[in-house]
């Protein structure tokens, strides 16, 4: 097993698209990234004014998050709207999310500043494009005293989807997520799932920062 830092991804300056961040599998898989990544595709985009995103269609079920600002998508030549429902990711409304079929191209152009996130996994049996309203959003409060925060279900798995989940957690300061400890490496439903998890941070302060702390059962991380 790697190392932690290798687990980790720091931001750097925004590529051409606007990217900050970007993990795809087929460079996760070669080594140079570090960590063996399969199936989850991730990247964030700080975008000004007028900047676009455009992903070809290819075998893969897309998931757009507007975290940030407003956009105009268009999925396939046909145009899904402007979608923005907050200035900040820490703002009580959740972000509305574009579900994107296999083999449709994706658009998206920024209307003023904007930070987007774009998750993909291979498909599954369900294939289709629709926009998910952050008004139809269940959102949760889970844990007590020092685990307590705010789960809001994007793409929960019980709505219909390829194969992608996606969930915003708003945690206060000092404040543990993610809990209790777990793992997602073996399919015995309906007690676990086989699956990859990726984490994307913002903080609210600047000085802000986190801890995640992963393990192997045998203690080899």
């Amino acid at each position: 097993m790697p190392g932690a830092v290798a687990l980790r991804r720091r931001p750097h300056g925004p590529e051409a698209d606007g990217a900050t961040i970007r993990i795809d599998p087929s460079t996760e898989r070669s080594g140079l990234a570090g960590v063996g990544w399969h199936w989850i595709a991730f990247s964030a985009h700080t975008l000004a004014d007028g900047a676009a995103i455009t992903r070809p269609g290819d075998d893969r079920e897309v998931g757009v998050v507007v975290l940030e600002g407003a956009v105009d998508i268009a999925v396939a030549g046909s145009d899904a709207g402007r979608l923005g429902s907050r200035q900040a990711v820490f703002d009580a409304t959740p972000a509305p999310v574009v579900l994107v079929e296999p083999g449709a191209p994706l658009e998206i152009t920024a209307r003023g500043s904007a930070l987007v996130a774009v998750a993909a996994a291979p498909a599954g049996e369900v294939r289709e494009t629709r926009l998910i309203d952050p008004a139809t959003m269940r959102v949760e409060a889970r844990g007590a005293d020092r685990t307590a925060r705010t789960v809001r279900h994007l793409l929960p798995p019980e709505v219909s989807a390829g194969r992608l989940i996606m969930v915003e957690v708003v945690t206060p300061g000092g404040n543990w997520s993610s809990y209790p400890p777990h793992k997602h490496d073996t399919e015995d439903p309906p007690r676990e799932r086989l699956l990859e998890e990726l984490y994307y941070y913002r903080f609210a302060d600047p000085r802000g920062f986190a801890f995640q702390r992963v393990y192997t059962t045998d203690g080899s991380l």
